[in-house]
């Protein structure tokens, strides 16, 4: 049986390199400027989904302008992004593995789970990409999307932050067997 080698804090950072820069190009700009125009905010940044008038509401103020933004620079920001969230998260909950296996203070098969959960968000949030394209098209009557879309931004925001908690758990806990283990020295 050969071993797998294990992730290094630097591929941790390389990942976490690329990924952060598109998030903030995002938040920063078109979502910012979508906000702006239509004074609410864009479908991504709704975690508990909406509803249809909420959508045709949204869709209504931003106006050709807005749509083509939306369309044009979110989107293409949006596809490239989950894949680059997942790898974060794919490489923090190895690494985090690694560190974990050493001390036997977090359970190694929640890290696992988070990496595979972490896939499973992006797959939501391309679903969310996907959906909104339509609406924003105007390729399907909105009663027919609107709750697809909706549904896919609820899971991505819920498995989103379900990682985001794992590996604060399994964080904390490695750093207090850490801090035991130096005081103990």
């Amino acid at each position: 049986m050969t071993k797998r080698k294990q992730t290094s804090g630097r591929q941790v950072l390389a990942v976490l390199a690329l990924a952060l820069p598109i998030y903030l190009m995002m938040v920063l700009g078109p979502l910012a400027w979508i906000a702006d125009i239509a004074g609410q905010p864009a479908f991504d940044l709704r975690p508990m989904g909406y509803s249809a008038a909420e959508a045709e509401a949204l869709l209504n103020a931003l106006g050709e302008k807005g749509r083509a933004l939306y369309l044009w620079r979110q989107i293409p920001l949006d596809l490239i992004y989950p894949a680059l969230m997942a790898a974060v998260f794919w490489t923090l909950c190895r690494w985090l593995e690694s560190k974990s296996q050493d001390s036997a203070v977090f359970p190694v098969a929640a890290l696992r789970f988070a990496r595979w959960l972490g896939l499973v968000a992006a797959a939501a949030d391309y679903s969310e990409n996907l959906s909104v394209i339509l609406m924003l098209s105007a390729a399907l009557p909105l009663p027919v999307i609107v709750p697809i879309a909706s549904a896919a931004t609820i899971a991505k925001s819920v498995l989103t932050t379900g990682v985001i908690a794992l590996i604060i758990a399994a964080s904390v806990a490695i750093w207090r067997q850490l801090r035991r283990l130096s005081v103990v020295e």
